[in-house]
């Protein structure tokens, strides 16, 4: 047969049947490229003593580099067994230290060696081999087709300088059944994924790919012809749209404060080249992508420690209609996940510092009202003190009016009236005013006792002056003694009536200073308790006595000298 097949008997062992079957000589073995293998109506065909059409020698595709060897003979034999006589041998063109006759092992070369193509391309002697080398295949695209308008053009791009995308469209025409890549990485969907992953672990090579694509995206374009490539012109239509609203979207989430306080949350949100291959990858599966960055922010809040809540983080999952802006605040909550961990992370420390100080202040609050019951009768005696000193003067000298008969003694029933009427009045008042404000802030700095004693300097003061100002305290003092003399004489009931109600005004005027500033400050506590330390002097929280040592004194740094307490 010419077609060189043999027939072998075949005995079976369970039916005893024999029967004949093809065998097939080496002239008519099937390619060994699997682009060009044979289908089941080639192998019905052998089987039925026909000869299948072969892979054509004319064509240049083939899986091994057209050295001139056996390897093109055989594919000119079975060319010419099955199309006619034997075509011319084709000039092998030079890459890489190889030669190559078939055009996809050269577009393999191409795809891989993507420094050694840049090289060739710039020069235009090289150029110009590579247009002559492709114009021996244009008998096969034939006349008028659209490959050999695709070979024209190719050619044509050969003689001016390289565009970006000239490569791809090269290997395009010379291995159109390879898979979309560029610089031998994948670009399929899967490729996609694995670039955006190795980018975002800062692979050097996957970033170098990044730029390059993000520099030139009608790669992707040129790809979109390639087997697995399908859906990359629209693909990149997304990605630009993506990539311009993407500065936009950054500009928004700024304005929000409590972003906007964070630490490098501008360098998070630069849009750098992982950014940019997530929009691709977001572009080239919009539907997955954002399924999967939803899920991964919804985690990271049901991740988050109770009652601890990131509210700008919420806001940026709000649902939004528009895909492009909900689908860059997606990416944005990736980009900004480190962030709000460490925002996290110190909201919880500060909720737990908060507790841990609430349940101290509670504890203190406890120690000090314990301590206030223990001092209020310190105060209240320092009440009676004041009340005293203010009742026994007008008291005494009433009854130095009413025995030495200063005055008439129908001023003098009228003067022991009053000062039986207020007298228990000024005690009241000073005694109410010292379980209202309550120690230890109550004494010496809001007692009666207190402003008498701090007073009582101040004559003492006149005594040791010069001998100018003593005169003129002499001169005080006489005219104080007057007045007194005088109001006893005339008007002695004058006396407790001013001075009661001098007290009563100034205890309801303290209280309520003391009430004004008591809820001010217990607003303040509890604005400590959410995070700031309580103020000092507060009703609730009194401020600790702590006893602050006076400075050392001359004699007392004379002494340490001399005790040698210093060495």
């Amino acid at each position: 047969m010419s077609s060189g097949v043999s027939r072998r008997v075949v005995v079976c062992t369970r039916t005893g049947l024999i029967s004949a079957l093809p065998t097939m000589s080496s002239s008519s073995d099937p390619p060994a490229d699997p682009e060009h293998r044979w289908g089941a109506p080639q192998v019905r065909e052998w089987l039925d003593g026909g000869s299948p059409a072969t892979a054509p020698r004319a064509s240049g595709y083939g899986s091994a580099p057209g050295d001139g060897g056996d390897g093109d003979r055989d594919g000119a034999a079975r060319g010419a067994t099955a199309s006619g006589p034997e075509p011319a041998p084709l000039t092998p063109f030079h890459f890489v230290g190889e030669r190559f006759t078939l055009r996809e092992p050269l577009a393999r070369a191409l795809d891989h060696y993507h420094v050694a193509t840049d090289r060739l391309l710039e020069d235009e002697a090289r150029r110009a081999e590579l247009g002559d080398w492709m114009a021996q295949f244009a008998t096969a695209e034939g006349a008028g087709g659209e490959g050999r308008r695709v070979l024209d053009g190719l050619r044509e791009a050969l003689k001016q300088s390289p565009t970006p995308d000239l490569p791809i469209r090269l290997i395009n025409w010379l291995g159109p059944q390879l898979e979309a890549a560029c610089w031998g990485m994948p670009l399929t969907v899967r490729g996609i994924r694995d670039l955006s992953r190795a980018v975002g672990q800062n692979d050097g090579a996957a970033v170098h790919m990044a730029e390059h694509l993000r520099n030139h995206p009608e790669i992707l374009t040129a790809l979109a012809d390639r087997p697995l490539g399908e859906g990359l012109a629209e693909t990149v239509t997304r990605w630009q749209s993506l990539r311009t609203g993407w500065p936009h979207v950054v500009r928004e989430l700024l304005a929000d404060p409590d972003l906007r306080r964070l630490p490098r949350v501008r360098h998070a949100l630069r849009q750098t080249v992982a950014v940019d291959t997530l929009l691709l990858e977001l572009a080239r599966e919009p539907d997955r992508v954002e399924a999967l960055l939803a899920h991964e922010a919804a985690r990271f809040e049901d991740d988050l420690p109770r009652g601890v809540a990131v509210a700008w983080f919420s806001r940026l999952l709000r649902p939004v209609d528009d895909d492009v802006p909900r689908r860059l605040r997606l990416v944005a909550a990736r980009r900004l996940t480190d962030l709000a961990v460490r925002d996290a992370d110190a909201r919880y420390e500060r909720q737990l510092q908060d507790e841990a100080e609430r349940r101290l202040r509670e504890d203190q609050d406890g120690a000090i009202a314990v301590l206030q019951r223990l001092d209020l009768p310190a105060a209240l005696g320092w009440a009676l003190l004041g009340a005293t000193l203010v009742t026994f003067p007008y008291t005494f000298l009433i009854g130095l009016a009413d025995v030495f008969a200063w005055a008439s003694q129908d001023q003098v029933v009228v003067a022991w009236l009053w000062s039986l009427g207020l007298t228990p009045a000024v005690f009241a008042a000073e005694l109410f005013t010292a379980n209202w404000i309550r120690p230890p802030v109550y004494h010496p700095r809001h007692s009666l006792a207190g402003l008498i004693i701090e007073r009582a300097e101040r004559p003492a003061s006149f005594v040791l002056s010069r001998r100018s100002r003593l005169l003129l305290g002499a001169l005080t003092l006489l005219a104080v003694c007057a007045l007194v003399v005088g109001t006893v004489t005339y008007a002695p009931w004058l006396w407790p009536a001013v001075s009661a109600g001098a007290v009563v005004v100034w205890s309801v005027r303290r209280c309520l200073a003391w009430s004004r500033g008591g809820r001010g400050r217990r607003r303040g506590v509890r604005r400590g308790r959410t995070g700031g330390p309580a103020p000092v002097g507060s009703r609730d929280v009194p401020p600790q006595r702590t006893p602050v040592p006076p400075p050392p004194s001359a004699g007392d740094a004379q002494g340490s000298r001399m005790t040698g307490a210093d060495r």
